[in-house]
Parts: structure tokens; sequence; C-alpha cells
């Protein structure tokens, strides 16, 4: 990515030009970013969520089988930490470790579940609780084990997607994920798996790569329930992903499939997922007021969902409409909006943000604002650029020490062998 200096006097038409050019990829990336950051977290429920709760609840309270009151308590803790209410939560968590004392299964499932409670609020406990439910789990070696062991390492893939950290993310997924779901045997869960390696590659602009993951979980589609997000979920990436690659007959097809599961499920939280895709393919396509009828339509259901991520990519999406419509000051409220909205936690956001500031207040001819806009943005590039060097120097680092490690080990294997010998050819 390439950053431009404004002068605080003269912004000539070849820095128009460049603005245009940096905010077009700018705005690829925050989009795809944000599909797979709220694709982590959808695909993990039912299309219809409060259904599935009450379910839950149902079979807690009647169950009498203190094992399965302790994995139906996980579950429904699971289920609140994804709609973002810590307390409650905490609450099942704490029901769920109380109905056992000394059973390793159960306390692994104790602990995968308090990855998915803290994954975002704090990553360390986490971290701490993948290494213990690694230990307790790995050593049974069934079905069960291996479904709740991947999505324990899948924790790890979206801890390292939010540090923008997509490499480690996808060799999680591909060498941790998939080779334990594999040995599960369960279609249904690597289909959901496969899916999220698709949105990974479309990320990196990699449109065939993603498309043949997205085609793969579509042709498993017979082994899905039917109350399954993953094939809904999979049709809207492809809409993403076909729009990107300027396929426009095929995204339409694809949105088609998408809507027809989505009318049969009423209430679905996919839908706000559905309207944001739908918008983009309008978007490309030229017809702005339905993409605006779409952004608004997916806002609803962010907001009954209190999704702010989800609302936060559809007001900057509607940004980008208002600005082609040249409605720069509507373009602008939004974009302060969204930085009420808290979107600026990750200093990658704030680059993004601070980018479509410094272009929107350009076309307000507000040129001294619009120059400290991008002064913000060229220094939140150094420090990330830094950052990204630092991990790059770690990685090097522990892969020297791996190689240290294993000439040691070739060199003691070596050592033995010689000893071998001596000993042999002393009898």
């Amino acid at each position: 990515m390439i950053y431009y200096y404004i002068s605080k006097t003269q912004i000539d038409e070849q820095m128009i030009v460049k603005f245009k050019k940096a905010a077009i990829v700018l705005s690829l990336q925050f989009f795809i970013s944000l599909i797979l950051l709220m694709s982590t977290v959808k695909g993990q429920l039912p299309l219809n969520h409060q259904a599935y709760h009450d379910s839950l609840y149902t079979s807690l309270r009647t169950q009498k089988n203190d094992s399965m009151k302790a994995r139906t308590a996980f579950l429904l803790a699971h289920y609140w930490s994804i709609k973002k209410d810590l307390p409650k939560a905490e609450k099942y968590l704490t029901e769920g470790r109380s109905h056992f004392k000394n059973n390793r299964f159960l306390l692994g499932l104790y602990y995968k579940t308090i990855i998915t409670l803290y994954t975002y609020m704090e990553p360390s406990k986490s971290q701490k609780a993948l290494h213990k439910t690694d230990s307790l789990l790995s050593v049974f070696h069934t079905p069960d084990a291996y479904v709740n062991l991947a999505g324990a390492w899948y924790s790890e893939a979206i801890m390292a997607q939010r540090n923008s950290n997509e490499k480690r993310a996808l060799w999680v997924i591909i060498n941790k994920v998939i080779p334990l779901i594999k040995k599960s045997g369960d279609k249904t869960v690597l289909a959901k798996y496969y899916s999220q390696v698709g949105v990974l590659m479309m990320n990196r602009q990699l449109y065939e790569h993603a498309g043949e993951y997205f085609s793969k979980v579509i042709s498993m589609k017979d082994c899905m329930p039917k109350n399954n997000n993953t094939l809904v979920r999979t049709y809207i990436y492809s809409v993403e992903n076909l729009t990107y690659a300027r396929k426009f007959k095929e995204a339409g097809i694809m949105l088609k499939e998408a809507r027809k599961i989505l009318d049969k499920n009423s209430g679905a939280s996919d839908n706000g997922d559905y309207y944001l895709a739908e918008g983009r393919y309008f978007d490309e396509i030229g017809q702005y007021d339905k993409a605006i009828h779409s952004y608004n339509k997916g806002a609803k259901y962010a907001k009954a969902i209190r999704s702010i991520d989800l609302e936060n990519s559809l007001l900057i999406k509607k940004h980008e409409i208002l600005f082609k419509m040249k409605k720069y000051a509507d373009a602008e409220k939004l974009l302060f909006q969204v930085q009420g909205n808290g979107y600026t936690y990750k200093i990658d956001n704030k680059r993004r943000l601070y980018e479509k500031l410094a272009r929107v207040s350009h076309a307000l001819g507000k040129n001294e604002d619009a120059y400290n806009w991008q002064k913000k943005c060229n220094i939140l590039s150094d420090s990330m650029y830094e950052a990204q060097l630092d991990k790059d120097m770690i990685a090097i680092e522990a892969k020297f020490k791996n190689s240290e490690k294993e000439n040691a080990i070739v060199k003691l294997k070596a050592e033995k062998k010689r000893r071998s010998l001596i000993i042999k050819i002393k009898n």
C-alpha cells in the first residue's frame, strides 16, 4: 500500500487520482476483512438462533444426567458469548463446571468454552485455555473429541486474523483444524472450515482459489442439516467473491440461492450479511439506489442482533456510494458516526478510516483537514510496518531456533549410531 503526502496549500489533479485509487483498494480490503471477522462468529450458530437457545434451555432444566447438563450449560455459555452477553455466558460456564468433579473430557470442554468466551476480550486468557484444552482432549481418539479440539484451535485462527495475521490463521485451519475434522468424519463441520479457507483466499484477492473452496462446500450441501447456516453463508461469500471478480451474472445466481434459504428461515441473523453482499453487488453494477436500500435493510438486522462490526461495515459501504454520488457532506457524517461507534479499536481500522476522511475532506475543499487526516494515516502506517517487521523477525528467530534443535537432534542420532557401531566392532 502506498500512502500519499498532501500539501497544506495545494492538492493537484494527480493527487486526486491517487486518492481515488487508494480508496478503492482500502474499500476492498476493509470489506473482505469484515466478512471474515463476522463469519468466524456467525458460522457457529444455527439459522434460527432463538429456537436453538430455547431447545438448549429446556434440555438443561429437564436433563437428569449431570454430564449432559454440563455439556448443555457449556453450549449455552457459548451461545451467549456469541450474543455478546458475557455475564450470562459466565453464569452458564460456572453452572456447567458445577455438574462434575474429576472428568477429564468435561474439563477439556470447560476450557474450550473459556476460549470462546474470551477470544475477543481477553486473548491471552483464551491462549492459556487453548493449551489446557489441547492437553486434556488430545488423549481422546473419538469423533466428539476431534470436533471439540478442532473448534478450540479454530479460535486460535480467529485471534490470528484479528491481529491481521492471515498467514497464521490459514496455517492453523489447514494444519490443525481440518485434519482433526477429517478424523472425526463430520462432513457438516468440515464444510464450515472449507468455507473459511475460501474467505481467507478471497481476502488475498485469490478469487479462483476461493471459488474452488466455496464450490466444494456447495457440492456438500446434501450432508448439511437444514438449520445449519454454513450453506447460506457460503452462498453469501460466493456473491462477494464473484462480485469482486466481476462475474456479475454468477453472483446474481448465488444471491437468489441465498435468498431462498433465508426466506424459509425468517429472522435469521444472516440476513444482515446477505444485504451487505446484495448492496455490494448493486453498487458494482451501478444501481446505487438499490444498493443504499439494501444497506439500510441490513442496518436494521445489525441493530437487532447488536452487531456493531456489521453495522459499521454497512455504514462505510453506504458512505462509498454517497461519495460516488458526490454527496460529500452526508458521506463525511457517516464516517464520523463509524468513528463514534468504536470502529477504531484496531490500528488497521484507524488507518482505513483516516484515509477515507482525508479523501472526503479534500472533496469538501477542506484541504488542511485532508492533510491532517492523511498525516495521521501515514503515522499509523509506519507503526504498522514496524509491528510487522517485529513479527517477521520473531518468526525468523523461531525458525532459526527450530533449525538449531533439528541439527542438534541429527548430531545426537549420528553420535548414537557411531557408538553403537564401536560397541559392535569390540564385540
